[in-house]
């Protein structure tokens, strides 16, 4: 859904401002990194975290009207595993190296479209291969992606929310955002003072 939103922003960001180029960096955070490398059964995990099962069918009921006004749609009942996803991030770092944004992002919605709409686990080694094969990604490229990915993955020890928004280095947003505030926070983002050390 964040990502929906920020395309959005960024077309009509480009449309309001042709002069002005956006580059899209992405990176990789585990808001969860001690979830088993085999990953948690997806209904027990939410029950754990939410408290309850009427906790867990109202945090679903909410996303889904979420997701439903970005355009998406998701099905949460497919889900059978909450993955570990040190094994996805590690293949979006090569896919990232081959220095092809399309292929990246197209690489990102395949793995987005994999989980929530097929529910399909996207902490399985041979999932992830077949996944970057569907986008074109050559298989030589990415061989080994995920091995070792947890150890080079930084957590999210400041980050409690995603998506989070970092932009020009200046201004943040954590959290869903709506297309329109991103846009409106782009154009702060132009105008802000730049930071020093590190953001």
């Amino acid at each position: 859904m964040g990502k929906r939103q920020l395309d959005v922003a960024r077309e009509q960001f480009a449309s309001q401002h042709p002069d002005i180029v956006v580059a899209t960096m992405w990176y990789p955070i585990q808001l969860v990194p001690d979830v088993p490398e085999q990953g948690l059964p997806f209904a027990e995990f939410y029950e754990r975290r939410l408290g309850s099962p009427e906790a867990v069918r109202r945090r679903q009921r909410q996303v889904a009207q979420a997701a439903d006004g970005a355009g998406l749609d998701i099905d949460l009942a497919r889900i059978e595993r909450f993955p570990n996803t040190a094994r996805a991030h590690g293949l979006l770092r090569r896919v990232a190296r081959l220095g092809e944004p399309e292929l990246h992002e197209a690489m990102l919605e395949r793995l987005f479209a994999a989980y929530f709409q097929r529910g399909e686990d996207i902490g399985d080694a041979a999932t992830l291969q077949r996944l970057a094969g569907e986008v074109g990604v050559p298989p030589e490229r990415i061989a080994g992606a995920g091995a070792g990915a947890a150890a080079e993955l930084p957590v999210g020890r400041a980050i409690t929310g995603v998506p989070h928004f970092m932009f020009n280095q200046r201004l943040a947003l954590s959290g869903a955002q709506d297309a329109d505030t991103l846009v409106a926070t782009m154009r702060r983002a132009m105008l802000a003072p730049a930071t020093t050390g590190s953001a």
